[in-house]
Formats: structure tokens, C-alpha cells, sequence
């Protein structure tokens, strides 16, 4: 693949590198084993994602960033990774018109 691959922080809290291993094998497996095999990877990452939900309370929360705004920029960033160029460009354009209504917000008051 040409493109860099991003791991987002929830699939690093349910792969694991066993898993990671299953998958780069899935394509060498003959065609009649694929299937089952893929279904198994799929059905461990469920059982690691519910062990996570179970073990771990609000592990995934951005809940520590109090402020709406930083909330809201750091979710943007977050999804940016994933975004072609132009859909970044998009979420740029929209993060400067935020920034420019809380300026004048901060202003106005």
C-alpha cells in the first residue's frame, strides 16, 4: 500500500499482534479457509472489544478536555488522519471559521 496506514486508538486497544498475524496470513489461506478464518479474526476482535468495555470504564473517553471548543479541534485532528487531501481542506476551512466565530465571540464580550 502506497498510502501510510493510521491505527486509530480503540483498534490498538482490541488488535494485538496475533491477530495482526492472522490477518497478513488471510490472503495465503486457501479460498474455501478464508472465510472461517476471517470470521474467526472478526469474532476475537469482538470478544478483546467487550473485554476492553468490561475491564476498562471509559476507556475510550475524551472526557478529560473540559473545554467544547479544544474537544472539538482535537476530534477534527483526530479524524484529519483519515481524510483524502481534499476532505482535509475541508476540515481546515472549517476549523478556521471556528476559530474566527470564537475570536469574535471573545472580542464581542
Amino acid at each position: 500500500m502506497d498510502q501510510e496506514q493510521y491505527v486509530t486508538e480503540y483498534d490498538g486497544l482490541v488488535q494485538t499482534r496475533e491477530l495482526q498475524m492472522l490477518k497478513s496470513l488471510l490472503p495465503f489461506a486457501n479460498v474455501r479457509s478464508q472465510m472461517p478464518l476471517a470470521i474467526l479474526i472478526q469474532s476475537m476482535e469482538f470478544r478483546n472489544t467487550v473485554r476492553m468495555f468490561q475491564n476498562n470504564a471509559n476507556v475510550l473517553s475524551a472526557c478529560s478536555v473540559h473545554n467544547e471548543p479544544d474537544k472539538r479541534n482535537a476530534m477534527l485532528q483526530t479524524l484529519r488522519k483519515f481524510c483524502t487531501p481534499k476532505e482535509k481542506e475541508t476540515i481546515d476551512t472549517l476549523m478556521n471559521i471556528m476559530c474566527v466565530m470564537e475570536n469574535y465571540d471573545t472580542f464581542s464580550s
